[in-house]
C-alpha cells in the first residue's frame, strides 16, 4: 500500500520539464517570416541570421531536420530553459518594481520596422525627465563578476531599440545568484545606430543576390539547430550561391517580391 503510494507521487521535474517540451512544440512557428529579431542582430553568425528570416522557405525536409534537432536540444536540455525562463521572469519582476516606484514606464513596448524588417518588444521605455530605453539581461555570478562593460550584442540590441525611440539607453544586468545589478548607459548616437542597421542591409544585399554569408566559428556550429544544413555532408561557403536543395527558390522569390524586402 505504501509501495503503491509512493509510485503514485508525481515527479514535479519531469512535469515541469515536460511543459517545456510541450511550448517549444507550440512556438516552432511563432515567429513573423521575413522579420528580424532586434536580440539576434549583434550574433556573431550572419548566416543563422539569414536562415532565421529566410525560415519558412527553407525545404520541408531540411525544415523536418532543424525542427527535430532543435526540439532534441529543448529535450536534451530543460534546465537552460529553466534558467532562461527563470531570466524572463526576472525582466518581468524588475520591471514591475519600477512602475511600483512611481515612476512612468511602458513595459514590453512592441516595435515593428518595415523599412528594416525587424520586430520584437522593448523590455521598458522609462521617463523620468528624460526618456530612456531600459533592457534587463540576467547572467551567472561567475559572467557578472567580470563583466566592466556591456556586451557588444546587447548594445546592438539597444540600437535597433534606439532606432525606434531616439532616446539613450540603460542595459541592466541582474546577478542571478545574488540578485546585485550592474547598469550601463548607452548613449543614443546616430553613427552607432546605422553601423548597427548596417549588419541588416548586409544581409538583405546578400539575400537579393542568393549568396551565403560567412558563418560562425566552428565551436558555435554544434549547438546551432542550421547545423544540419550548413555543416553537413556538404559544407556551405561563404560566397555559395542558394540552391533549391536548400530553399524553395520559387516561394522565396516570389514572397520576397510580395513582401517587398529586398534591400532599398
Amino acid at each position: 500500500m505504501i509501495l503503491d503510494k509512493i509510485l503514485d507521487i508525481p515527479n514535479i521535474e519531469s512535469l515541469v520539464n515536460n511543459g517545456i517540451y510541450a511550448e517549444k512544440l507550440n512556438d516552432l512557428h511563432v515567429s513573423t517570416p521575413f522579420f528580424f529579431h532586434p536580440s539576434s542582430i549583434g550574433g556573431t553568425c550572419l548566416r543563422k541570421l539569414q536562415f532565421d528570416f529566410l525560415y519558412s522557405v527553407i525545404q520541408k525536409t531540411l525544415l523536418d531536420q532543424v525542427e527535430e534537432k532543435n526540439l532534441f536540444f529543448v529535450k536534451s536540455n530543460p534546465k537552460l530553459f529553466r534558467i532562461f525562463n527563470n531570466g524572463t521572469a526576472a525582466h518581468e519582476l524588475y520591471g514591475r518594481y519600477i512602475k511600483n516606484s512611481g515612476v512612468e514606464i511602458e513595459l514590453e513596448k512592441p516595435i515593428i520596422n518595415y523599412e528594416y524588417r525587424y520586430k520584437g518588444f522593448i523590455d521598458g521605455v522609462i521617463n523620468t525627465k528624460d526618456k530612456y530605453i531600459l533592457e534587463f539581461k540576467t547572467m551567472n555570478h561567475f559572467s557578472f563578476s567580470k563583466l566592466k562593460e556591456p556586451l557588444i550584442a546587447h548594445i546592438k540590441q539597444i540600437n535597433i531599440y534606439q532606432n525606434e525611440e531616439k532616446c539613450d539607453g540603460i542595459v541592466v544586468y541582474i546577478n542571478s545568484n545574488t540578485q546585485e545589478i550592474k547598469e550601463f548607459f548607452v548613449k543614443y548616437n546616430v553613427k552607432d545606430v546605422e553601423e548597427t542597421l548596417n549588419i541588416i542591409n548586409v544581409i538583405r544585399t546578400a539575400i537579393e543576390n542568393n549568396l551565403f554569408l560567412s558563418g560562425d566559428t566552428q565551436a558555435n556550429c554544434n549547438s546551432c539547430k542550421y547545423d544540419c544544413i550548413c555543416n553537413s555532408d556538404r559544407i556551405i561557403k561563404e560566397g555559395e550561391y542558394f540552391t533549391s536543395d536548400i530553399f524553395n527558390m520559387d516561394s522565396l522569390h516570389e514572397q520576397l517580391k510580395n513582401e517587398k524586402i529586398y534591400k532599398r
